[in-house]
């Protein structure tokens, strides 16, 4: 056998990760300290803190080379280095900066750097994370900034009700608060919350969180488990889910798959997490009928998504929705499991009647917003919107016409959002076509 058929380079971020790490179990640790020895007068009651456990260092333990013993990632460590979601989140900001000089740069000058980081779960502990990637600075959370600040981190007001209009104006106020300042500025957001357009022209081209590839799976994998040699690293990274479909795991999905109690569990559980974003059952596309209408509508959309994809087409260019309307049972929400089984994207589906059983109005439009911040987050990807006729019109009187109109109005709102966010496909599916 070839020595380095299973040589796996390592990733020129993994310095910048165990740097971060390292601080953030120095951190976790330092709050169970009891002071300087001897000023303490439970010193001697209880004792010294506990030291900190060794870290495993990820670039010395990276395999090189072809092992010998065939282990595989199967006993795990002692020592705690945080949970899942702070290790997950200190390795995809590493993986997106790269290295130290890149991070400090955060700091340089009256530097603005806008940061997107997919769904909105991520928004709290990437910013919580920043400190650890540049633990040498003072960092601010708020806009109105102390002397001394080096750098000014800022995330959306009601980032767990996403798009939410009035968080977003205080938020657009907060970042003409920072920028007016001219201390380095950090914008944390999940990029799909609407900000003033006169906000947006201030902005840079936002950067994007890292997703999380087969490298950051194998960091964590290390950081779990110990005595792996290369042949088995190299085995277990195949047995990966493809790069686009492990990145749009959410967080629930990954903390079900880091409980595993060995490397190989870790990854057949993301494969079969990975597996479940696409229906596994139903037709594709080229087994409907060709001369159908609608068929034809959504051949041309996932053809236009599938060029999109490969960066031969803008996405201004794609034809990304479609309105089905017939009566119950005639195929609507069947097709858009064939659009999703053909380009191999997820679907995502709401409706009226699942929104409206959250609770009252507040929930209705909270359980609207998380269905659209879903699919945003999962681009690409086919959002089914079954049973839209039942939003009504604006226009309707009666006691509920107040009612109706916020729920429609949210509805646009979020449509709109969708819209302008690349890689959504919106499928609207209705039984009556006049009662839009």
């Amino acid at each position: 056998m070839n020595q380095n058929a299973y040589h796996i380079p390592k990733p020129a971020w993994l310095s910048l990760a165990r740097g971060a790490l390292l601080q953030m179990q120095h951190s976790r640790l330092s709050r169970f300290s009891y002071g300087t020895p001897g000023d303490d007068p439970l010193d001697e009651i209880l004792g010294a803190p506990p030291p900190a456990p060794t870290m495993l260092d990820l670039v010395e333990e990276w395999p090189a080379q072809n092992g010998a013993g065939g282990t595989a990632f199967r006993v795990k460590r002692t020592e705690p280095v945080g949970t899942t979601l702070q290790q997950l989140t200190r390795l995809r900001l590493a993986a997106t900066f790269g290295t130290h000089d890149a991070a400090d740069a955060l700091c340089d000058g009256a530097s603005i750097t806008a940061l997107h980081v997919g769904h909105r779960d991520w928004i709290v502990p990437v910013t919580e994370a920043v400190k650890d990637l540049i633990p040498e600075v003072t960092i601010s959370t708020s806009a109105d900034a102390k002397l001394g600040t080096d750098l000014i981190v800022l995330a959306p007001f009601g980032y767990d009700n996403p798009a939410a209009p009035k968080d977003a104006l205080r938020f657009a106020k907060a970042i003409r608060e920072a920028l007016s300042q001219e201390t380095p500025l950090l914008l944390v957001t999940a990029g799909h919350r609407a900000l003033p357009e006169a906000i947006l022209r201030l902005l840079p081209t936002p950067i994007r969180l890292a997703p999380i590839d087969a490298d950051i799976v194998t960091a964590m994998l290390h950081m779990r488990f110990s005595d792996a040699d290369a042949e088995q690293h190299g085995r277990i990274r195949a047995a990966l889910p493809a790069p686009e479909m492990l990145a749009r795991l959410g967080l629930d999905a990954l903390h079900a798959a880091f409980r595993g109690a060995t490397g190989d569990a870790v990854v057949a559980t993301l494969a079969e997490q990975a597996a479940r974003l696409i229906p596994a059952d139903g037709p594709t596309l080229g087994d409907l009928d060709s001369g159908s209408e609608a068929v034809t509508a959504a051949r041309q959309i996932m053809s236009d998504l599938q060029l999109w994809a490969r960066g031969e087409l803008r996405w201004s260019e794609c034809v990304h929705s479609l309105l089905l309307h017939g009566k119950p049972g005639t195929g609507k929400s069947y097709l858009a499991r064939a659009m999703s089984r053909s380009g191999l994207v997820p679907v995502i589906q709401g409706s009226l009647a699942q929104w409206q059983s959250a609770g009252h109005l507040g929930d209705l439009q909270a359980a609207m917003r998380a269905t659209f911040a879903e699919a945003i987050a999962a681009a690409p990807c086919v959002l089914m919107i079954e049973e839209i006729d039942a939003a009504g019109s604006r226009d309707s009187g009666g006691n509920n016409s107040s009612y109706r109109r916020q729920v429609i109005n949210c509805l646009l709102e979020q449509i709109d959002l969708a819209m302008a966010a690349e890689g959504v496909v919106l499928v609207g599916a209705c039984n009556d076509l006049s009662a839009l």
